[in-house]
């Protein structure tokens, strides 16, 4: 039931997404120490009683093993992302500033190409009168 109560939210940032994935691995961990708590208890059973659930303690174990393998998992995958998704925010960032810097000189090279064509009609102009 506590999975259902958690809604899912996409994040927008790389920020958001680190937070996201910061209290995923805290409720990670919270589960892992339920799991833990529960192994404790059951070791603390009496024989007989163990005895009885032993088939279910173990097919819960392996499922719950094979959960926790699932979780590392998607951990790794979204420690990843995120370094990836950081990674393109930088060089996003460099092409912005660059970007800025051309829009900078932009101006500046309209008025060469201005200077530019005068220069080029003035030395025709000189061509056409000494020939």
């Amino acid at each position: 039931m506590e999975r259902l109560s958690r809604s899912i939210q996409v994040a927008a940032t790389s920020d958001q997404y680190a937070h996201q994935l910061s209290e995923q691995i805290n409720h990670n961990e919270q589960i892992d120490e339920k799991r833990r708590q529960l192994n404790i208890l059951y070791d603390q059973l009496d024989s007989d009683t163990r005895t009885r659930y032993l088939k279910q303690h173990h097919d819960l174990e392996k499922r719950s093993n094979d959960l926790q393998d699932k979780i590392i998992e998607k951990t790794i995958r979204s420690e990843y992302l995120l370094r990836i998704w950081r990674e393109y925010e930088l060089r996003l960032d460099e092409i912005r500033h660059q970007l800025d810097g051309i829009q900078k000189q932009l101006p500046l090279t309209k008025r060469l190409l201005h200077f530019e064509q005068i220069q080029a009609a003035f030395v025709l102009y000189k061509v056409k009168i000494f020939f």
